[in-house]
């Protein structure tokens, strides 16, 4: 009997402790370059989230990032990943990016091209609207892309 008790118990936390994690979105601690191959492999954009843990507004934005409806789109759409911009050599890379301030949201493509940035904090809609609109953004690129190639043939 408590084998079978065992065994329930078992079944049901593989069964529902990793469907639990649509419940978020997954971010990716790796290198930039890493993040970029994994997204350009799962044919997915970009998502960088740039915030400190000193930050107040980084972290009421990083509450909608346990909203299941952002964290279905980000997760689908997008390989995510966090920047601390406290790390020097994040520093340099966030001011040629153009980042002002934190939190700061960047989307880009698998050619490291931003395609969408915003700043400031965010709430579960609007982290839908900019995600949103970051795919619709590079939709219109790809096209005005194709555009170009097909002209000068």
């Amino acid at each position: 009997m408590f084998q079978k008790f065992i065994l329930i118990l078992l079944v049901s936390f593989f069964a529902f402790g990793f469907a639990g994690s649509a419940d978020k979105i997954d971010f990716l601690d790796a290198s930039l370059k890493k993040v970029v191959k994994k997204a350009k492999n799962d044919n997915k954009l970009v998502f960088i989230f740039v915030g400190s843990e000193h930050c107040d507004l980084c972290l009421r934005t990083k509450e909608t990032f346990h909203n299941k409806e952002v964290a279905e789109l980000y997760n689908a759409k997008y390989i995510n990943t966090l920047i601390n911009p406290d790390k020097v050599y994040n520093n340099m890379r966030l001011t040629n990016w153009g980042v002002s301030q934190i939190p700061y949201l960047i989307f880009m493509d698998t050619h490291k091209r931003i395609i969408y940035k915003v700043g400031g904090q965010q709430t579960y809609l609007t982290m839908l609207k900019h995600g949103r609109a970051a795919l619709d953004s590079f939709a219109v690129y790809e096209q005005r892309e194709l555009d170009k190639k097909y002209k000068k043939k």
